[in-house]
């Protein structure tokens, strides 16, 4: 293939892994989605491979030669073909002579090759660093990772300790919730101390579940009942619990406005009294009557959930943990604020290893 042919992806992309069009080309070759499936490139909810370094541009020579044949090694028809899609080069030959089809070309497509020219003359013309040297580096300072089971980003940042976005950012291949064992022409990279933290918690990572959302029930809306008194009108009323007179008469399906004494009335209102007893219809006497007795339920449940916490020894700070069925020593590290795995390992001289009813110390901050 011709050399010029390795300014494509800087044209279309910047050299962007992670490039995405709104026309489903992606990767920095900017390849379209069927040709990238000719090519037999892995592309699905976990992974796109069009996104990937040397196995991407590979398959990219591979879809040019193709094109190089198939357009009788014209240059300018392979990079439009290439651009605008085989189908479009095939019409616009069909639909034109053939020594012709160039100065027939739609203005884009005009523009594109202008712009490719000015763009190789530009490049070929200049002395430039090579901007590679800093890339093989950077290489240098990650390791290579092989999955054994279906990983999820959220839990190598969270038992990890890592950015979610940089984790992203470092392997855009990986394009789904999960690093899937199965994508294996581009490797999953990690920084070198995350990939040694890996071997020791790879249990807790394979494990990881999210956790389960705390459900907060919301206060219900006060209810309240009012017993109307001789000269008591409803205006009154709403302006004493801080409601409107039509919220008084929707409540209680009032359709005027008389009322009258003894009326037992339904108030609404975040400042109102909590609801009456059952035997209020009873009680004439008092027009504002308020609940008898306590709750000492609510009392007793919250002292017995105290009970249930740990309690730290004042002697040494220590606890002991006993694990349970599903525990891992993440999962154990993290009920205790500034404890990590690495830590509980070395004060129990044991490994990630570990089973239900086996004894753990602590030692707390």
């Amino acid at each position: 293939l011709p050399e010029h042919y390795k300014y494509l992806p800087l044209i279309l992309s910047g050299l962007n892994q992670s490039y995405q069009s709104k026309d489903n080309r992606s990767g920095m070759w900017a390849m379209d989605f069927l040709a990238a499936r000719a090519v037999k490139l892995r592309i699905d909810t976990l992974a796109d491979e069009r996104r990937g370094g040397d196995f991407t541009t590979d398959a990219a020579i591979a879809y040019l030669s193709f094109l190089k044949e198939a357009f009788d090694q014209d240059d300018a028809a392979v990079l439009l073909a290439y651009v605008y899609g085989n189908g479009f080069m095939r019409q616009h030959l069909r639909q034109n002579e053939s020594g012709k089809w160039r100065q027939e070309l739609p203005a884009e497509q005009r523009l594109f090759l202008l712009l490719y020219a000015s763009l190789i003359d530009k490049f070929e013309s200049e002395e430039t660093p090579n901007q590679m040297s800093a890339y093989f580096d950077i290489l240098g300072e990650y390791q290579n990772m092989g999955f054994e089971k279906n990983v999820r980003y959220e839990a190598l940042s969270k038992v990890l300790g890592l950015d979610l976005k940089v984790l992203e950012s470092r392997n855009p291949v990986y394009t789904g919730d999960w690093i899937s064992p199965s994508a294996r022409k581009v490797p999953f990279v990690l920084d070198k101390a995350s990939a040694v933290r890996f071997e020791q918690l790879k249990d807790s990572i394979y494990n990881w579940q999210p956790p389960v959302p705390v459900v907060v029930e919301l206060p219900k809306q006060h209810s309240a009942f009012h017993k109307v008194k001789r000269g008591e009108t409803l205006g009154g009323i709403a302006a004493k619990y801080h409601v409107s007179i039509s919220q008084l008469k929707k409540w209680n399906k009032i359709k005027g406005t008389t009322i009258y004494p003894g009326q037992r009335l339904k108030v609404r209102s975040g400042n109102a009294p909590k609801d009456p007893p059952a035997d209020e219809n009873k009680n004439t006497g008092n027009p504002d009557p308020k609940p008898s007795g306590d709750t000492p339920k609510q009392n007793d449940k919250a002292a017995s959930s105290e009970t249930k916490k740990p309690k730290t020894p004042a002697s040494n700070n220590t606890v002991t943990y006993t694990v349970k069925n599903g525990d891992t020593l993440w999962r154990i590290a993290s009920k205790y604020k500034g404890v990590t795995p690495e830590e509980i390992m070395k004060w129990n001289n044991c490994t990630e290893n570990i089973r239900p009813g086996q004894k753990l110390k602590i030692h707390l901050n």
